[in-house]
């Protein structure tokens, strides 16, 4: 038997058992999923907020550019209209990182800077605009990548970064913003979770759940228009990062929304005093704007501020010739051998 038989025949075993389970828990357990109250967008303002980021490392130093852009729909009888911060299409950014960090501090810097420009570009969005509500492309919180330990060289970025999402998220709780993160290819298990402690505990059936991921399971379990229960982000207090958002990390929630049929649901992170209340708005708004392809469930201002924020490798081809020309044959600017070798 060649080998990708005997991984479509495993594949389609575990798949058969996942859609049994289900079907049982939405037999068992109807409540799990929740219809979506459809929203009238009219007179809403709603803004999202995305940002690109690439990389060069030369022998001496790593050069990284950035680039953020908010962009803000507004919707009046039927016709939707575009304003950008801080431009339609901004010049981008770029920084380096010396030698004197390690290659892990390195990287969650690089972490830690693009979220802190696309925290600032989220603040001025919601300054700027006034929206209903804001959305980030990722989570509300700082990814696990994006954590520095104390003591180290990035700590202080980190701590920067921190203050500035405690400031979005005064903000928006000031103003009645509400403040969401759109998690494009979450592979998290948190609901799976869930549903193995309170609903199946030691049942036999449970063993599914641990080989799968929350969206892998909810496109069978989930209809189109569904979302699941809000769980909280603090259960688990151990969570890398949560104690430095002090008292907010008990108003951060979690959901999943299936706006298109032919993909996987969509995680929602969201910011909530109110979460029942909040959970029925932000799905009802998220769902409205993410549903217009059947393959692919994305927030449309997303895909509008990733397009106008994504960098291309001629950015970076261009600043690179910049800096060679002001250097000339420094071998702080020399390029890797990997990247030399012969043809």
């Amino acid at each position: 038997m060649d080998i990708t038989r005997q991984i479509a025949d495993h594949v389609v075993a575990v798949s058969n058992k996942r859609k049994e389970l289900a079907k049982k828990l939405r037999s068992d357990s109807p409540d799990l999923a929740i219809k979506i109250q459809n929203v009238d967008l009219n007179g809403m303002k709603v803004c999202g907020v995305d940002g690109g980021l690439l990389k060069k490392e030369f022998q001496g130093m790593t050069l990284v550019v950035r680039r953020a852009v908010g962009v803000c729909f507004s919707f009046e009888n039927g016709i939707v209209s575009a304003q950008y911060t801080p431009s339609k299409n901004p010049e981008p950014d770029s920084f380096i990182i010396t030698p004197d960090f390690s290659s892990e501090d390195a990287s969650i810097l690089i972490n830690l800077k693009r979220v802190e420009l696309e925290i600032k570009v989220a603040l001025d969005c919601v300054k700027k605009f006034a929206p209903n509500i804001i959305v980030l492309d990722g989570s509300v919180v700082l990814h696990p990548s994006s954590i520095a330990k104390q003591g180290s060289a990035c700590y202080g970025t980190y701590g920067q970064v921190n203050s500035l999402l405690r400031e979005l998220y005064k903000y928006c709780a000031d103003n009645d913003i509400m403040l969401v993160g759109a998690c494009e290819d979450s592979r998290g298990k948190k609901f799976c979770g869930i549903l193995k402690s309170q609903l199946l505990s030691s049942k036999p059936e449970a063993q599914v759940l641990d080989s799968v991921n929350d969206t892998t399971f909810l496109y069978n379990f989930l209809d189109v228009g569904e979302r699941t229960s809000h769980f909280s982000y603090s259960a688990s207090d151990d969570l890398p990062g949560l104690s430095d958002l002090g008292d907010w990390r008990r108003k951060i929630y979690g959901m999943y929304i299936k706006p298109s049929k032919f993909d996987r649901p969509l995680r929602l992170d969201f910011l909530a005093s109110n979460s029942k209340l909040q959970a029925d708005k932000i799905s009802g708004i998220v769902n409205a704007i993410s549903n217009q392809c059947r393959t692919y469930a994305y927030p449309s201002v997303l895909i509008e501020a990733d397009a106008r924020a994504k960098l291309t490798a001629k950015d970076m081809l261009a600043l690179n010739h910049a800096l060679k020309e002001k250097l000339g044959m420094d071998p702080t600017v020399f390029d890797l051998r990997r990247e030399q070798r012969p043809i």
